[in-house]
């Protein structure tokens, strides 16, 4: 098994990364409530937070943007970065392997009452379905010969003789969509079928949450803005206002995030049964598109919202990074202010414990147990090699 996972400390100014509402004329930031230990008592704060979804999703958007660059297959709402993964039959896009996969769902009754007003007496046959969707669709001809022989299947409905349905394998679903895109075989999907297909996201990450040494330093300020048109001040009885005041509320912490991925499960099915969907060359270039795609997120500091006119000053503290051989080893809680020093501790003792190969890894640590880089991308490259020369 290689597993890698990622801790981090940031100071971050002056950030509107994830709002959450608009009351009236403010745009509030995201809250949480934080329960952390103050000497001898435990104390409950409200702080500026950024959701893991929204993390999630700007690392989604590097993996589509790197995955197209580099020639790797998507489906179409991902490669478009709308991150709706089939998650219903309506958000399958006309790629033709999609519709290969939903066109026997959307189709099936419709063939059916074809079926009987013609009054045929043989059975139903998915031979006889597919010439039905080839002849409709003859653009999607080739993959759904291919594919939905491999998915579907028509039988006799216990319940009600006479009656067909069409029933498909999970499967053989997932193994589908995962081999024809990065995103979902990295991010994950749930398709809400009646037999639902789920694929577990082969990463992990929780909000960005102050760091409880200095959570009594998080704030959170509305700004002052306005919007004037002063041609529009001359105007008698305009209608729309000359000036518009608005609020955006900003934030500013000592941030901390962990993020974890599971490289093994990169280009295998999990949710039946563990088989590989794509070959050995595929599956090496989806581990470095999601590998670079951190890296890029994290040194570009390009995640969150509102960008282009509330980039927050983003100075990272420290960045500690473990990949590990034969079990899963997550970085300590970057929270705590040890969290460095406790990782060491911790990877020590799975090596002796559990035989463990555990490499630590990172960027402003100072700690004579970690490999320290001079930048995140060297640090991400050594990364890659580790991972290249670890054991399946």
């Amino acid at each position: 098994m290689v597993y890698v996972s990622l801790g981090l400390r940031a100071i971050v100014n002056v950030e509107a990364l994830n709002m959450v509402e608009s009351v009236g004329n403010v745009t509030r930031h995201r809250k949480a409530s934080i329960v952390y230990k103050s000497g001898d008592k435990y104390v409950l704060r409200s702080v500026p937070v950024v959701s893991g979804e929204s993390i999630a999703h700007a690392y989604q958007w590097w993996i589509a943007e790197l995955s197209k660059k580099k020639g790797l297959s998507l489906c179409q709402y991902c490669e478009q970065r709308e991150f709706l993964k089939h998650s219903d039959r309506e958000f399958f896009g006309n790629k033709s392997w999609e519709q290969a996969l939903v066109l026997p769902l959307k189709k099936f009754d419709k063939y059916k009452d074809e079926y009987k007003k013609e009054k045929k007496t043989k059975k139903l046959s998915l031979d006889d379905f597919i010439k039905y969707l080839t002849n409709k669709y003859p653009s999607y001809a080739k993959d759904l010969e291919k594919i939905v022989p491999q998915v579907y299947n028509i039988i006799e409905d216990e319940r009600r003789k006479g009656e067909y349905k069409l029933v498909y394998n999970p499967h053989a679903i997932e193994k589908i969509i995962v081999m024809n895109c990065v995103v979902e075989d990295i991010g994950g999907f749930l398709y809400p079928g009646e037999r639902p297909i789920k694929r577990t996201s082969r990463f992990q990450v929780g909000y960005m949450i102050p760091a409880f040494d200095a959570i009594e330093k998080s704030s959170l300020e509305p700004q002052f803005h306005v919007r004037h048109s002063p041609s529009l001040i001359a105007q008698r009885g305009a209608r729309i206002q000359p000036q518009m005041i608005y609020y955006v509320e900003v934030g500013s912490a000592v941030y901390t995030l962990s993020f974890n991925i599971d490289i093994d499960g990169i280009g295998y099915t999990s949710m039946i049964k563990i088989e590989s969907a794509v070959g050995d060359e595929e599956r090496a270039k989806r581990i470095d598109v999601a590998l670079d795609a951190l890296a890029l997120m994290l040194d570009n500091k390009v995640f969150g919202a509102k960008l282009t006119r509330f980039n927050p000053v983003i100075d990272y503290e420290s960045i500690l990074v473990s990949v590990s051989e034969g079990c899963i080893f997550n970085i300590s809680p970057p929270a705590s202010k040890d969290y460095i020093k406790d990782t060491v501790i911790r990877a020590e003792k799975y090596e002796k414990v559990f035989g463990s190969k555990i490499a630590l890894l990172g960027y402003k640590t100072d700690h004579e147990k970690v490999k320290d880089f001079n930048t995140i991308v060297e640090l991400f490259n050594e990364v890659k090699n580790l991972v290249k020369g670890a054991k399946k």
